[in-house]
């Protein structure tokens, strides 16, 4: 007799489970455990099952890698068309379950939850941020799925909290294995300087205490890695791990010289290429992007201040100390204006959050320059501003800076009505690389805005001969745009521009204009603070 056609999902009742004269097959899960139920019912929704029970007529699935309550749940769910046990303990067995026995239906029901998981997660929950990247990496790892891991790979881009995570993770190097450390080069993708400034960082410290000696965590990442990325991207931290390995033991150099090379090629290209020759000048960095990084910035003006607090130490986008700041100024201006809340930030708090994100993110000290500026952390009882200065975060005299503090020629006032426009910034500034000029005028470089979305136009560098024909300055080629964070200050007071995106929107101008009517920027400048660190 054919058998009926079912569509699954479908309720055949779970009661029948209690009857002992309806189950006929036996499910052997782990640890001895046994669970029972009706072969027919398990193969409308298993194909996989169907064959077992059918063509090879057996009456018992091998089924001892899952746990018991996973397979009752796996039962239930078979019976009932449902999820209602779905949970994240039995998770990865259930989605497991489903795939190997090819049940799509309920394949598709663990994505759904998985995705309700990804999206739950709270920006500074690293536990739970850890359970998703690894359900993620074990579908990936093992059942060969990306979807999953695409879904977290997107959740923690959103977050901002890549670099910040597998910092984190990789301090759990040593324990991973192979199929994990594959799961960490999958989620940083191309920005693979992630990697190598945490593995560069660790071996420094293990080189302290236990001399030139490599982990085998560190020596598979390093030659499953593509380190074209990381050359391309942040030669300064490609050029440090190398320093590094040139102290390992001599047996260790052909190994040196294998990864080393490859580094030189792109990886689009065949292993024939020749390698491209590393220049130490600073006019190597590959194609030239002269868009000005870190402009409009989304800050979440609705978080609590410790949730900002957190925030400062895993947040993608603050790539210094004065962003880091910036941000804080941005959030307490923000909800001053718009609630006067009475929620104040204390002088100890944000000090040792500043000082706790700098060393964790690597900051390094700004230059003496800045040492006088002053910001808002909260106010007092009669609302009157608590300002803090950023002495304690800058560098002496006779301590090395990467940074160079470049102040615009001329002065400006209302920097966001001034960058709504289209307008010119020009800097005299001669990079350390120059020894000799002749050429007429000042060294030094324009930015321009360029149009945007609504109110919002972009900084981008001027490079060629014609931006400079009839200026006061010249260019040259080793100024770099990535090199650059633009900020204003007007006296020693800071002005928050990277986080003001809210505030740059057309619907905005109203708010804008109050906001920059509140600070007397008559003496405002815009300021330029150069990394020369890669240099």
């Amino acid at each position: 007799m054919a058998v009926p056609c079912v569509t699954v999902p479908m309720n055949f009742g779970k009661e029948l489970l209690d009857s002992p004269t309806h189950n006929n097959i036996v499910l052997k899960t782990s640890e001895e455990g046994v669970v029972k139920a009706n072969s027919v019912i398990l193969s409308f929704n298993s194909p996989v099952i169907s064959h077992i029970t059918g063509p090879l007529h057996m009456t018992s699935v091998d089924m001892t890698e899952f746990s018991e309550p996973a397979v009752k749940v796996f039962v239930d769910a078979a019976y009932s068309g449902t999820t209602e046990g779905l949970c994240q303990p039995l998770f990865r067995d259930i989605n497991k379950m489903a795939c190997v026995f090819e049940v799509g239906w309920l394949e598709e029901k663990c994505v759904e939850f998985f995705k309700e998981i990804v999206n739950s997660v709270m920006r500074n929950n690293y536990s739970d941020l850890c359970y998703i990247v690894e359900e993620a990496g074990y579908v990936f790892t093992r059942l060969k799925r990306r979807d999953f891991l695409d879904s977290v790979i997107k959740k923690i881009e959103a977050m901002g909290w890549k670099e910040a995570f597998v910092k984190e993770y990789l301090k759990r190097g040593e324990r991973f294995s192979n199929l994990q450390l594959d799961v960490v080069l999958e989620l940083v993708g191309d920005e693979v300087s992630y990697v190598v400034e945490t593995l560069t960082h660790q071996l420094v410290k293990q080189f302290q205490v236990m001399g030139p000696e490599l982990p085998v965590y560190t020596k598979y990442l390093l030659e499953n890695a593509d380190l074209y990325y990381c050359r391309n991207t942040n030669l300064q931290a490609f050029e440090e791990l190398f320093k590094l390995l040139d102290k390992l033991p001599k047996e260790n150099l052909e190994w040196t010289h294998k990864i080393h090379r490859r580094a030189l090629m792109n990886k689009q290209t065949t292993n024939e290429q020749l390698p491209v020759k590393i220049s130490t000048s600073p006019s190597y960095f590959g194609l030239r992007c002269n868009d000005i990084p870190n402009m409009y910035l989304d800050l979440d003006f609705y978080m609590s201040e410790e949730e900002l607090l957190n925030w400062l130490s895993y947040s993608k986008e603050s790539k210094n100390i004065l962003m880091a700041v910036e941000a804080i100024r941005t959030w307490v201006y923000y909800n001053d204006y718009k609630s006067y809340s009475s929620n104040k930030f204390y002088e100890d708090k944000v000090v040792r959050s500043l000082t706790a994100a700098t060393k964790q993110c690597f900051w390094p000290k700004l230059p003496p320059p800045l040492e006088k500026i002053k910001y808002v952390y909260g106010c007092d009882s009669n609302r009157d501003n608590k300002y803090l200065t950023l002495s304690q975060f800058c560098s002496n005299a006779a301590e090395e800076c990467p940074y160079v503090d470049v102040k615009c020629v001329e002065m400006r006032s209302k920097p966001l009505t001034f960058l709504s426009k289209k307008n010119k910034l020009k800097f005299h500034y001669k990079h350390p690389d120059i020894q000799t000029c002749n050429r007429p005028g000042e060294c030094g470089f324009i930015l321009k805005t360029v149009p945007g979305d609504g109110a919002i136009r972009k900084l981008t560098l001027c490079s060629t001969h014609k931006d400079y024909q009839n200026e006061s300055v010249h260019f040259h080629p080793e100024i770099r745009a990535e090199r650059m964070h633009v900020y204003c200050r007007f006296q020693d007071d800071l002005f928050p521009l990277s986080w003001l995106h809210l505030l740059n929107l057309e619907d905005h101008v109203e708010p804008r204009n109050r906001f920059e009517n509140r600070l007397d920027f008559r003496r405002g400048r815009f300021h330029v603070l150069y990394n020369t660190s890669s240099t």
